[in-house]
């Protein structure tokens, strides 16, 4: 594809390699070793320490190896299944390495995304993944889906100049760019940038320590009342001490941690058999306190997948019919995804294909498909498209005209996207009857209202959070069920914590959120009073920061 761009030399892009380093997210997974140094660094390893060395003061050995090795095993275990965890996800990053079309030195290169610099001059077609920050030099019918990192479900039209962000993919249509940030520098690292790191605490951490607290304060209650007992009654002092030292490491329940770690690994394993990856035990031990799910659409509640949800037809003609003139108006060679969503609807409709004699597929000037096909001995055109433009083709009546108009109207308040169908005869494109309005949408996962449902049956509120429009989020919370009004992001400004826990309890969800915005909805629902325990769900980039904030984070799909 000709577009004068050059690309970076051999030499420029080893020197910008070493300056702006590989293009990979810095990977903050902690190693084993320091996932032990943070297992022993907490209250109940301190308590487990001090029951050993009191044991251990008190005479009492073969104690002190006990409570020694059952530290251990608690410390051992959760490391362990947590480090499998990310050797597996460690895997599975391997076999998604992206390789990508780059210019060096005026030639075209296979390089591994990793290797890209900034200014590096990249080509990319239909589906591929966009490797890093990029602005487009020159863009043929161009593109791009950006739900994995905005979470708009329906691919946006890209002309040269445009940007497009790292970890979104090419819809349709071929172009080049050059990489304009990678990294950390990307708007993707920049997501990765809002996580606090800090592990928390979860409930039933709390609770064991809670509990072990109480038993050791009893304990020493029982210890101070029984030392004054036995001092006043002029007892040995050495008798005195080992009943102290006695109670206290009774008072301690050293064996618990270990035990209910040992459960919940067991839990781990079956899940594992279900090709689920538990990556933290403390979010599986809150899994069981969840009360407020927070979740994704496109993609999780979703198909990422746009289908043909409707029909409605303007002129007296057969569905079969109707359903041919729209495969015509959506050749193979076109790669538009809404095009290709018409015939996969239509193939289910159409016994008797029409006798196709000549196509032009739509691009992002015509706005349009064009098919002349063959009946009996007469040739007909019929054109599917863009609303406006098919309007403009068109022969209408006011009437018509006003059906139209408002069909397309209530498609846009409902979050449809639209497709208008016409024909006539002859091979040219005007003075066309309108034949059908074929609406358009991001189809709900078979099995998404059966689980809102059981959600709810269960106690647990569900609300749904999506960068994409209030209309298609409104249409989407009505089908599930959602209870309560769909909040646009602008409502938020302002003092946005304190808008967020009032809203929460009587609203239905979130529409038009940036990556900051589901960030700060998941901490406002965890500090609120009463404070919630938070699940998230979400399959792209612009889920990740709540995911890993949330009490249970749960990454499905992608």
């Amino acid at each position: 594809m000709p577009d004068g761009a050059q690309g970076l030399s051999g030499v420029e892009a080893a020197d910008r390699l070493r300056q702006y380093g590989r293009n990979e997210i810095e990977d903050t997974t902690p190693s084993l070793a320091t996932r032990i140094i943070h297992w022993i660094a907490t209250p109940m390893s301190a308590m487990f320490l001090a029951a050993a060395v009191l044991s251990f003061a008190a005479g009492n050995d073969a104690d002190s190896l006990i409570i020694v090795v059952l530290f251990a095993m608690n410390v051992g275990v959760g490391a362990w299944h947590e480090a499998k965890a990310d050797t597996a996800i460690r895997k599975l990053k391997e076999h998604l390495a992206v390789v990508v079309k780059v210019k060096r030195d005026g030639q075209w290169l296979r390089l591994p995304s990793s290797e890209l610099v900034p200014d590096d001059v990249v080509e990319l077609s239909t589906g591929a993944l966009v490797p890093a920050d990029v602005r487009f030099i020159s863009a043929r019918n161009i593109t791009v889906n950006d739900s994995v990192v905005t979470g708009e479900s329906l691919p946006k039209q890209k002309v040269a100049g445009d940007e497009a962000y790292s970890g979104s993919f090419v819809a349709t249509g071929l172009c080049t760019a050059t990489v304009t940030s990678t990294g950390s520098r990307t708007y993707f690292g920049k997501t990765l940038s809002l996580i606090d790191h800090a592990r928390p605490q979860s409930g039933l951490e709390r609770d064991i320590l809670s509990i072990s607290k109480f038993l050791s304060i009893v304990s020493l209650v029982v210890m101070i009342m029984l030392t004054v007992v036995l001092a006043l009654s002029q007892q040995s002092f050495l008798g005195i001490a080992t009943l102290d030292i006695s109670l206290l490491i009774a008072g301690i329940p050293v064996a618990l941690p270990t035990v209910m770690t040992l459960i919940i690994s067991v839990g781990v394993v079956e899940l594992a058999g279900q090709s689920i990856i538990v990556r933290r035990l403390s979010s599986l031990e809150d899994l069981a306190n969840v009360n407020l799910l927070l979740t994704d659409k496109t993609g999780t509640l979703t198909e990422n997948r746009i289908t043909v949800a409707d029909l409605t037809p303007f002129i007296q003609m057969s569905e079969s019919d109707i359903w041919a003139r729209a495969l015509a108006a959506s050749p193979e060679a076109d790669e538009n995804p809404l095009t290709a969503a018409v015939r996969t609807a239509a193939a289910g409709h159409v016994s008797n294909p029409l006798k196709v004699v000549d196509v032009i597929p739509g691009d992002s000037e015509r706005k349009r498909a064009t098919a002349i096909f063959q009946e009996r001995d007469a040739r007909f055109v019929v054109s599917m498209g863009a609303p406006q433009i098919i309007e403009g083709l068109c022969a209408f009546d006011d009437d018509v005209r006003s059906r139209f108009r408002q069909a397309v109207s209530e498609a846009a308040h409902g979050g449809f996207r639209v497709l208008a169908l016409a024909d006539t005869t002859g091979t040219e494109e005007r003075n066309m009857r309108l034949v059908a309005v074929l609406f358009l949408a991001d189809a709900l996962r078979a099995d998404a209202p059966e689980t809102v449902r059981f959600m709810q049956e269960q106690g647990i509120a569900v609300k749904m959070v999506t960068g994409d429009s209030y209309d298609v989020a409104t249409e989407v919370a009505r089908t599930l069920g959602l209870e309560g009004r769909i909040m646009r992001r602008s409502e938020l400004e302002g003092d946005e914590s304190r808008r967020l826990a009032d809203a929460l309890p009587t609203c239905g969800g979130f529409a038009e959120v940036m990556p900051k915005d589901k960030y700060e909805i998941v901490r406002s629902a965890m500090s609120s009073r009463p404070p919630h325990v938070v699940a998230v769900t979400g399959d792209g980039v612009n889920d990740v920061p709540p995911v890993k904030a949330a009490n249970v984070g749960i990454a499905v799909t992608n």
